[in-house]
């Protein structure tokens, strides 16, 4: 139960970061909303390390969280953008499914959840099926960017679902360094992404103290999720902790609803009302 509620938490901080992340994504470039918010990360990571102690990961261990924090880059780059040309309350719940993966590697590696958690897996991954479906539209220009932020929220799952896995493998060692390793790698690659944006887009990049602050936020946000996932699976099953944990998009989506006013459909709303049902299930179990 205790790793559940970790999950939700998680949930919730990595909602909102999104949520944050998409709206900085829509006035800067992707890549530098990242940097700023990865770089906050590191920042943070640092001296939790220094003052817990932990004893240093083994080579698997770090080279896990190395993997982790480049399939991060991969995955949030292509979700924040998708976030940015898309409509939120669609791009989470597709971004989502990477639950699959580390849902799949939990029970390659002999995972036996119970019956009852498994339907409230079924139950979560349908609502996030529901809650991906968006009304026709006949305009054009927004089916193309329509088609263009599914696709790329696909690759956020790919990318974001590993990175879960990664993140797991990571904190078997210990989850302060689980902080740590992948902005290691996710930073400096970052870095060369914002170094190889076209010059007059980098010299048109300008932060104003409101961006600044959501930034920081971001950034202290999507530590604190990825934190409380790296404990909560070390205390749980990964693939019901992934589950909890990938109910983040429920919390971008209600964010977006109530502050950008975007309409959800009727069977938007079923899937949120059926993602929620199922982690009730995953508990109960």
């Amino acid at each position: 139960m205790f790793a559940v509620v970790l999950s939700l938490c998680a949930s919730a901080c990595l909602g909102t970061a999104d949520f944050l992340g998409g709206l900085k994504a829509r006035v800067l470039p992707v890549a530098v909303v990242l940097l700023v918010a990865q770089a906050v990360a590191l920042l943070i990571a640092v001296p939790i390390v220094a003052i817990s102690g932990a004893d240093p990961p083994s080579t698997g261990q770090f080279l896990a969280g190395l993997a982790a924090g480049l399939a991060s880059v991969v995955g949030l780059v292509s979700f924040y953008r998708a976030l940015a040309i898309g409509t939120m309350s669609i791009v989470a719940p597709i971004a989502a499914t990477g639950v699959i993966i580390p849902v799949a590697a939990g029970l390659i590696d002999g995972e036996q959840p119970h019956a009852l958690q498994f339907a409230g897996m079924a139950l979560a991954a349908a609502g996030v099926v529901l809650a991906s479906r968006e009304p026709a539209s006949e305009d054009p220009d927004h089916k193309r960017s329509s088609r263009a932020a599914i696709a790329l929220a696909l690759l956020a799952a790919a990318g974001l679902g590993l990175h879960f896995v990664a993140i797991d493998a990571a904190a078997a060692g210990s989850i302060e360094w689980s902080l740590l390793t992948p902005r290691l790698s996710a930073v400096p690659l970052l870095v060369l992404i914002v170094l190889r944006l076209p010059r007059a887009v980098r010299m048109r990049v300008r932060l104003t103290r409101g961006d600044a602050v959501a930034l920081l936020a971001l950034g202290t946000l999507d530590a604190a999720g990825i934190g409380m996932f790296a404990w909560a699976s070390t205390q749980g099953l990964l693939s019901l902790v992934a589950v909890g944990s990938s109910l983040y998009p429920v919390v971008t989506v209600i964010l977006a609803w109530s502050l950008l006013h975007e309409r959800l459909g009727r069977h938007q709303r079923i899937g949120v009302a059926g993602a929620l049902a199922g982690i009730v299930l995953i508990a109960a179990g």
